[in-house]
């Protein structure tokens, strides 16, 4: 029983699917810290989203389990329980012990002790259907499930059922009605405690039909350790079990070492219980594990085999993520509670390696395994003469072992870093076990598989009545011409072919021509079982579309009732005999007719690539198409290499679409032509609900990439500069691509072939040539290993525009914030497209295929599943992305939550900052307000600033994940902060916190702006206060500046207006820098004239404030020509009267004099003064007590 690579318990099974899910979802939190707070910041597993397989009833699709019933299960399966046992409470202080006290928790959990924690949960092992055990994770959400039923009230499902989007790309094509998967977003609510610990995703996805691997802790390193338990006494069972890890030894690089005693370390234990059930891939590192195997039921070979091959990571065929374009899946004929068996991986979960679909696959099910009634077909083949190719348990099929040596032999071979080659025929691969040949699949042999398998008649049968016919031989290759030819099996039809006979026959048609064929007269081999639904013991098989694929298999009495046509000039035939069962019925073997016919002349192209594809919203489907084996409606079948896409024919149209045969499609076109590149109509691509022509479109026969990406080079190193995407600049003489790329700091790179046998880089800087000779003329399929700088290089295709070195992210708010900040592209590609690394480490940006048209840019703690942040969207690069609704996982109520506010933008980390900064904002923090000025270096790939007063620097802090304000350069201290990881401080949009002295409350008037000193006064006028009258007046502008601030001296010379960074005031006294002042203000503007009031005086004993005190700027008035005074009284009452300017000018201010009498008004010893002399002393004026520049 399978979900995500483990197994569940076949009670409740629907139910443990769906609780799992929601744990997963529940407990996946992550701890952020900072110095000021913690917080936690819940991250969802992605898998939280369960697939269930539907059946199709009347164009529509019908879930596995009934809404109201699922939310009713969960309810009387998932009580809260009052008491526990002493192992529960056992169980549950391992999971917050440390790793080695779970670790011995879990080593010594016993079956007995394992199975009352399952029935704590309403579950029994004894239920087990499946061939896979509880693993390690397994057991640990086990556990933390039932720690959350104890603390919780309610566990409660949601029941939302949403469709699956598609991103308005694609749309029905076709008159028949789309029925999409469903998936059942699961909930938990009203949980108790806040859920703070750590859970890892579960660690064991898959590659394919291998779990895909993270860590080098969870892969396996040879040899394995086994053990055989006393209880399997028969010393045969023993030998079968070490005769089957040998087969595993002989085919793949594996390898086995057999101990006397159970070790506490990595390891296999074979035991004797019931069923036969293992666990998946390497799950501890501190013990050994169990394949369990009953006697005698599961000890054939394929059972063995196929144990052994979950042990090593290999899950099930018909669970891989493309499986629809394969099989159906009818789940109302499943044995109830089975249903979880035939749960398919989503494509984040399973990556198929462009490793074909294999229906002869050792892990592949029955069409009828599971089946509610005996003999339904729950599993169909959609390529329909394959059904009974599916099952089988011989053993391990080619692919099998071709998937497992790609994942875990690859480097075995010295000088490659792959098993691939160009040279091995029939889709055969270099042998890590031999490497200079090639493994060939059965059928073929030879140094690169280019010769047929030797035949072998086999064993002499018990004779009934033996008949000899002339031209029955046990293989070789025959010519096919215009006239029918018969070709018979040995012995036909009595005796009959031999046991364990092998005859490979090859039927060659003229080229241009093509091979015919058709079984007639009696068909029989010998069965396992009467009217088996397998072909498991005798087949016979055909290959008519791809040498080197396994063809459909047809056995007992029912044999191919069609005539096959190759889609090249030859066909293969192959009877297979085998002696692991006990065979039934006749051996009587095959009459096949055939002859050689017309071809159409075309020949489908390998590969094809496809370009200049306009809209935007299907720019993702450029790239390359590689042909699949089995054609669709008599047409052949593309894939793309990386994404989950398919272009067949259906109903008079070519289509690109998620599943072969399916309705839905990005991008078609009406024709009938033989092979997608002889298209000659104009194509058509969905665009926001409309079909619109692609004129541009190309579609051609061709391997090469536009551009190639390359990795593995670390950045810091002398060729860091090589590491990126190049772009296909030309074809050179040979035929061999010539890709280059520019740089800043090397000039262009180019990458091109030379001598025909060499790859060279060639900059302004470097040549380096490869070590290694090759006839590869595709950089992207060079099989060996190429160091540079000590490092291994990887060249892969690329289908996106050159992306940016660095991404900002902004925008995230609440829970998710700590995702906001600067992202680095890193390493190689993922899906196609690059992946960039949050500033911290702690976090990725990077592109995930979660469904069939489910594709979304993650940001996450890992690559494993757990992110807090997702956009839809397929674009090839961040930047490009054009949806403006982002989702943030929402921990507490765990649900998904849209935004619109969110930006990935590139950055320009190369620009140069503002030399100064001014901080303004309210009365908290103010000594840490005003200018800043930019230090040499940086932190965290941004600038660093220190205060005016050398006392606080402005620096980006990881305590915070933002700018902060502080003593210390990278402290954990900070008045100030902002969470905001703006490259430049300036450009944060987000509230900035002040400390209080109590805690950090916001501050909606902090403001950081660059800082440019405005054009100062040349003159300011100060006044006017009874208090310190002397140092009023007038202010001239001097040359200096003090603190980046100007400084004015008193019109008499003896006073200085200027800024004190220390205090953070503007002070007048008698010299600059003074702390001996008759006159400050507590501001850090800029400027005396952008201060308001009020000033405070110095009034001989105190101080005091002075509310009409104020600095203004004189900017050139014009004085009065003609003034009146009015208001004097008594003997002063001469001083009334008008005054008109005159000529003279003292003290920077006109004078004027009384139109009627002898008297004049001028400025003198800081005062205006009336008097009868111009100019006079006091002493003969009336003074008018004043320091304005006008009176």
């Amino acid at each position: 029983m399978m979900l995500t690579g483990i197994m569940i318990p076949t009670l409740s099974k629907m139910l443990y699917l769906i609780y799992f899910a929601t744990i997963i979802a529940a407990i996946n939190t992550e701890k952020l810290q900072d110095d000021s707070k913690s917080e936690v910041e819940p991250t969802p597993n992605l898998y939280t989203n369960i697939t269930f397989g539907e059946e199709m009833v009347n164009g529509t699709a019908t879930l596995a389990k009934d809404e109201d019933d699922i939310e009713k299960a969960l309810k009387t399966n998932l009580q809260s329980k009052e008491e526990y046992s002493q192992l529960l409470e056992k169980a549950i202080n391992s999971i917050h012990s440390s790793e080695s006290d779970l670790d011995d928790f879990l080593n010594a959990l016993s079956d007995l002790e394992l199975k009352e924690l399952l029935e704590a949960a309403n579950e029994s092992k004894e239920n087990y259907d499946g061939d896979i055990d509880l693993s390690r994770e397994q057991i640990i959400k086990l556990i933390r499930l039932l720690e959350l039923l104890e603390s919780s009230k309610e566990i409660k499902l949601s029941g939302s059922i949403n469709n699956v989007e598609m991103h308005s790309q694609e749309e029905k094509v076709v008159e028949e009605e789309l029925v999409e998967h469903k998936p059942i977003e699961n909930k938990m609510k009203e949980i108790k405690q806040k859920h703070e610990r750590v859970q890892d995703p579960a660690k064991h996805r898959v590659k394919r039909k291998m779990l895909r691997r993270f860590k080098s802790n969870e892969t396996w390193t040879f040899p394995i350790n086994y053990y055989i338990s006393p209880g399997f006494f028969f010393s045969n069972a023993k030998k079968l079990i070490r005769d089957n890890l040998q087969v595993w030894e002989d085919q793949t690089c594996a390898s086995f070492n057999e101990v006397f005693l159970p070790t506490k370390s990595p390891g296999i234990i074979f035991k004797n219980g019931k069923g036969c059930n293992s666990i998946t891939g390497k799950t501890s590192e501190v013990a050994m594990r169990e394949i369990v195997l009953e006697l005698p039921n599961c000890f054939l070979p394929g059972t063995i085999q196929h144990e052994i091959g979950h042990a090593l990571g290999l899950v099930h065929e018909h669970a891989r993520p493309d499986r629809d374009s394969y099989v159906t899946i009818y789940n109302s004929r499943i044995l109830p509670g089975a249903n979880v068996n035939y749960v398919s991986f989503n494509w984040f979960e399973s990556l198929t390696e462009n490793v074909e679909y294999d229906y002869t696959s050792a892990m592949q099910y029955g069409g009828t395994h599971m089946g509610n009634r005996e003999g339904t077909v729950v599993m169909k083949a959609k390529f329909e003469e394959y059904q009974k190719t599916m099952g089988q348990r011989m053993g391990l099929s080619f692919l099998d072992v071709k998937i497992f040596n790609y994942q875990y032999c690859r480097e075995r071979c010295p000088g490659y870093d792959t098993l691939e080659w160009s040279e091995c025929q029939h889709g055969g691969y270099r042998n890590p076990l031999n490497c200079s040949v090639c493994r060939c699949i059965d059928g073929w042999s030879g140094a690169k598989c280019e010769n047929l398998e030797p035949s072998s008649e086999g064993v002499t049968p018990h004779l009934r009545k033996r008949q000899t016919i002339s031209n029955a031989v046990c293989g070789g290759t025959f010519s096919a011409d215009p006239s029918s030819k018969s070709l018979l099996s040995p012995g036909y039809p009595l005796p009959g072919y031999k046991r364990h006979a092998t005859c490979t026959w090859l039927l060659q048609a003229p080229f241009g021509r093509r091979v015919s064929a058709r079984v007639v007269g009696d068909f029989e081999t010998a069965c396992s079982v009467v009217n088996s639904t397998i072909c498991d013991h005798d087949w016979f098989e055909i290959r008519y579309t791809n040498l080197g694929y396994p063809g459909p298999r047809f056995c007992c009495t029912e044999g191919p009732n069609k005539a096959f046509v190759s889609i090249g000039n030859e066909m293969m035939i192959i009877l297979k005999s085998n002696n692991v069962f006990v065979g039934k019925g006749k051996r009587t073997g095959f009459k096949l007719e055939y002859s050689s016919i017309e071809g159409d002349g075309v020949v489908p192209c390998k590969a094809l690539k496809l370009k200049n594809v306009d809209n935007s919203q299907q720019k993702w489907r450029q790239g390359i198409y590689k042909k699949l084996s089995i054609p669709w409606n008599s047409k052949p079948v593309y894939k793309h290499i990386i994404e989950p896409l398919f272009l067949y024919h259906r109903s008079g149209t070519w289509l690109f679409g998620a599943v072969v045969g399916g309705v839905s499609a990005g991008m078609k076109v009406l024709s009938n032509a033989a092979s997608p590149d002889k298209v000659t109509e104009t194509w058509k691509s969905f665009s926001s609900g409309n079909w619109i022509s692609e004129p541009r479109l190309s579609l051609t026969c061709d391997d090469i990439c536009d551009s190639i990406w390359l990795s593995g080079i670390s950045k810091q190193s002398t060729y860091g500069y090589l590491n990126g995407a190049y772009a296909l600049f030309q074809m050179d003489n040979n035929g061999a691509p010539v890709y280059k790329k520019r740089t800043s700091s090397n000039g262009d790179v180019t990458l091109s072939m030379i001598g025909r046998n060499k790859w060279q880089f060639k900059s302004d800087s470097h040549t380096l040539v490869s070590p290694f000779i090759t006839t590869e003329t595709n950089p992207a399929k060079i099989p060996n290993a190429w160091l540079i700088g000590n490092k291994k290089i990887k060249i892969e295709c690329y289908f996106g525009t050159i992306p940016c070195d660095s991404i900002l992210v902004t925008g995230i708010k609440n829970y998710q914030s700590l995702r906001n900040g600067l992202y680095f592209l890193e390493g190689s590609l993922f899906n196609g497209r690059p992946v960039y690394t949050h500033e911290t480490g702690k976090h990725f940006m990077y592109y995930g295929i979660f469904g069939e048209g489910i594709r979304y840019w993650f940001i996450g703690r890992d690559m494993k599943g757990s992110v807090g942040v997702r956009v839809s969207d397929t674009a090839m690069v961040p930047e490009n992305i054009m949806a403006d609704t982002w989702e943030l996982f929402d921990g507490i109520n765990l649900q998904w939550k849209t935004v619109k506010t969110v930006s990935a933008d590139c950055v320009n980390l190369d620009i140069t900052p503002c030399q100064k900064l001014f901080i303004s904002g309210s009365a908290l923090q103010r000594a840490r307000q005003g200018v800043y000025v930019l230090r040499a270096g940086s932190l965290n790939h941004r600038p660093v600033y220190m205060h005016e007063s050398g006392d606080s620097f402005l620096y980006i802090s990881s305590n915070v994940d933002g700018w902060a304000i502080g003593p210390a350069i990278g402290g954990s201290s900070f008045g100030a902060y902002v969470r905001d990881r703006a490259i430049l401080p300036y450009d944060v949009t987000s509230t900035w916190k002040m400390f209080n002295g109590f805690g950090f409350v916001d501050d909606s008037k902090w403001t950081v702006v660059c800082f440019k000193a405005p054009t100062p006064c040349a003159k300011i006028l100060f006044g006017s206060s009874p208090s310190q009258t002397a140092r009023q007046g007038l202010y001239f502008l001097e040359p200096k500046t003090f603190n980046h601030r100007p400084v004015y001296k008193h019109e008499f010379g003896d006073d200085y207006m200027f800024y004190s960074a220390s205090s953070g005031m503007w002070f007048i006294g008698s010299s600059i820098g003074t702390s001996l002042v008759g006159i400050y203000r507590n501001t850090r503007l800029p400027t005396p004239q952008a201060i308001g009031t009020p000033w405070s005086v110095f009034a001989g004993r105190s101080w005091s404030l002075a509310p009409t005190l104020k600095a203004k700027c004189i900017t050139g008035r014009t004085s009065c020509r003609r003034l009146l005074v009015s208001g004097f009284g008594g003997t002063r009452a001469q001083f009334n009267g008008q005054y008109a300017i005159t000529g003279s000018v003292f003290n920077y201010r006109a004078s004027y004099k009384h139109t009627s009498r002898r008297l004049y008004m001028y400025y003198k010893f800081g005062h205006w003064l009336i008097g009868t002399i111009l100019n006079g002393n006091s002493a003969s004026s009336d003074l008018l007590i004043d320091k304005m520049l006008f009176p």
